[in-house]
C-alpha cells in the first residue's frame, strides 16, 4: 500500500475522527474561543465524559467535583481542557480497532504517545516556548504515521525486524521496503488535516531534520519528547535511544532538566495511567 493509499484509508473518517479533526482545527488557533470548543465536544457524550472524569482525578485534586465542561474550563482554563478532548478524541480515532499483527501493542503506542505530550508541554515551559499547546499536540501526534501502518499494513513486523535491534535505522527500513516513512505518513494526514505547517513539520522531523524546519524549536522539543517517552517505556528489542545534545541547547537546557523532565512525567503518567488506558 502507497503513502497516498493509506492516507486515503484515513481520509475516510469515522465518526471519531471526525470530531477530532474538528478539535484540532479549533485548538490550532493560539486564541480559539473556548465556546467553539465546547460546542464541539458536549455533541459527544463519551468525550464529555471522558474529559470530566480526567478533571475530577487526583492528577489535578481540585477543591470540588466538575459536573460540566464550563466549568472545567473555569478551573483548568481553556487550553487544559482542549489537551484532554484532544487526547481521548486521539485514543479513539487511532488506537482502536485490532493491532493483532503489530510489532507494537496498542498499549505501548498510545502510553508513548502521551508521555510525549506531556513532555512536550512541559519542555515547552521550560524552553519558553511561545506557540500555546502546540507541543502538547506534537508530542501527541507525532508517531501517528507509527500507528497508522501498525494498524493497517500486515507485513509490517517485517520492516521492525529489518531495522534489527536499532530503533534510528527504522525510518531507512522504512523507505526501502515501503517507499515512504511514518514520518512522512503522519506529516501527510497532518497537512491533509490543515494542522498548520508548524504541526505538519514537527511530526515530518521527529526523528531528523530532513530540511529546515519553519519552526526548530517545535521539532527539537518533539525530539526530546520522543526519547522521553522510550526511556520511560523501553522496548527489549531495541538499544536505547539517547537525547541529541543539539536539541537540549536549541531548548536552551542540559541533561539535568532532560533526567528531571523525563522523572516528572514518570510520576504524571502514574497518576493518569488508569485514566488514559485504551
Amino acid at each position: 500500500m502507497t503513502l497516498t493509499e493509506l492516507a486515503d484509508k484515513v481520509d475516510q473518517l469515522s465518526p471519531e475522527a471526525k470530531v477530532l479533526q474538528r478539535v484540532l482545527e479549533i485548538t490550532a488557533d493560539p486564541n480559539f474561543r473556548v465556546e467553539d470548543l465546547v460546542s464541539v465536544v458536549q455533541l459527544d457524550g463519551g468525550l464529555t465524559g471522558h474529559v470530566l472524569r480526567f478533571c475530577n482525578s487526583a492528577l489535578f485534586s481540585l477543591p470540588r467535583t466538575i459536573e460540566s465542561l464550563s466549568e472545567a474550563t473555569m478551573y483548568l482554563g481553556s487550553r487544559q481542557v482542549a489537551n484532554l478532548a484532544t487526547t481521548f478524541c486521539t485514543s479513539r480515532s487511532f488506537f482502536s480497532g485490532s493491532f493483532d499483527k503489530s510489532p507494537f501493542s496498542r498499549e505501548t503506542l498510545w502510553t508513548r504517545s502521551v508521555a510525549s505530550a506531556f513532555a512536550g508541554d512541559l519542555l515547552a515551559n521550560q524552553s519558553s516556548y511561545s506557540v500555546t499547546g502546540t507541543a502538547y499536540t506534537a508530542g501527541l501526534l507525532h508517531d501517528l504515521g507509527l500507528s497508522i501502518l501498525c494498524r493497517e499494513v500486515g507485513s509490517y513486523a517485517d520492516v521492525v525486524r529489518q531495522a534489527d535491534d536499532d530503533l534510528d535505522s527504522l525510518t531507512g527500513c522504512e523507505q526501502q521496503i515501503l517507499g515512504f516513512d511514518h514520518c512522512q505518513l503522519g506529516s501527510e494526514i497532518a497537512k491533509r488535516w490543515r494542522l498548520g505547517d508548524r504541526l505538519v513539520q514537527g511530526i515530518l522531523n521527529h526523528h531528523q531534520e530532513t530540511a529546515p524546519p519553519q519552526d526548530p524549536q517545535l521539532c527539537s522539543i518533539v525530539r526530546v519528547a520522543d526519547v522521553v517517552s522510550w526511556q520511560l517505556f523501553p522496548d527489549p528489542r531495541f538499544q536505547p535511544i539517547k537525547v541529541n545534545v543539539g536539541d537540549l541547547h536549541r531548548l536552551k537546557l542540559d541533561e539535568d532538566h532532560f533526567e528531571q523532565t523525563t522523572e516528572f512525567v514518570g510520576r504524571q503518567m502514574e497518576v493518569a495511567g488508569e485514566l488514559l488506558s485504551v
